[in-house]
């Protein structure tokens, strides 16, 4: 479902064609519309599992590095727990693991069903909000003008930054294509780790100008003309979190960041 190259009819099937041990091997079908477009489907579905997963490494075995295309067949992996999910995140990369392990237990769980609206546009909610199960579709209304649909989301992605960045309304609604379970941050705690780690309000500061600069591919897409509001993503964090942060200690540079 998160796999836009991947047709939805005939559906998409997976069988278990072998279980030895602890181990399954599952076989997945997928259509597309083409044969030039396989490759690039069978690119997203692998992406979409690791997300989730990790490769199992044999005691004492090196695995070579290998081509996408090989990797999902000869590479056995394992999904790794919930407990486990925010060592995986872009976002939360610089935190050593007595900060992980503190901001887990803040972690509120929450379940949701088809259908459900999970975040409204326009709404300043201050959590961060990531997915261990489930699919979810965002769709973004633009002002006298068309509704967009934006990419799914599912396993292992992460929405709500835009709150914590600074508390900045939400550019699209959320709803629920599938039953899921959201992993959720609030901002409160994670506003210690803002204070003690610099390098990781530069992080929100560079997701800050992705934020704008997607918005505004958005809308031009749309082929509309609506003003998007000039910030220093580092000052309305600062605001936002009422951080003391030096402003001579967030001009240095950043590397990517993705979400």
């Amino acid at each position: 479902m998160t796999c836009p190259s991947m047709l939805e009819d005939p559906a998409p099937s997976a069988e278990a064609t072998e279980i030895k041990g602890d181990r399954l091997t599952y076989a997945i079908y997928f259509s597309t519309a083409s044969i030039s477009s396989a490759g690039e489907a069978r690119s997203q579905l692998i992406t979409q599992l690791y997300k989730r997963a990790r490769p199992v490494v044999a005691q004492g075995v090196s695995l070579r590095p290998k081509l996408a295309r090989d990797s999902i067949d000869s590479c056995p992996i394992s999904f790794f727990p919930e407990d486990e999910l925010l060592d995986h995140l872009g976002l939360l990369e610089s935190l050593n693991d007595a900060e992980r392990a503190h901001l887990s237990q803040t972690i509120i769980r929450r379940h949701f069903q088809v259908g459900e609206q999970i975040l409204e546009q326009g709404i300043t909610v201050g959590s961060a909000y990531f997915i261990s199960f489930g699919v979810i579709q965002g769709t973004r209304q633009v002002q006298d003008g068309p509704l967009l649909k934006l990419e799914r989301m599912g396993p292992g992605d992460s929405f709500g930054e835009i709150s914590l960045l600074a508390g900045l309304p939400s550019i699209g609604t959320l709803t629920a294509l599938t039953p899921g379970l959201l992993l959720q941050v609030n901002s409160e705690n994670l506003r210690p780790l803002l204070e003690s780690r610099p390098e990781l309000v530069h992080a929100l500061s560079y997701a800050a100008v992705q934020l704008k600069q997607s918005i505004t591919t958005l809308e031009r897409e749309a082929m509309q003309s609506i003003p998007i509001e000039h910030l220093d993503p580092s000052s309305r964090i600062k605001k936002f979190f009422h951080l003391s942060v030096p402003d001579g200690s967030l001009n240095s540079k950043t590397g990517p960041y993705q979400a």
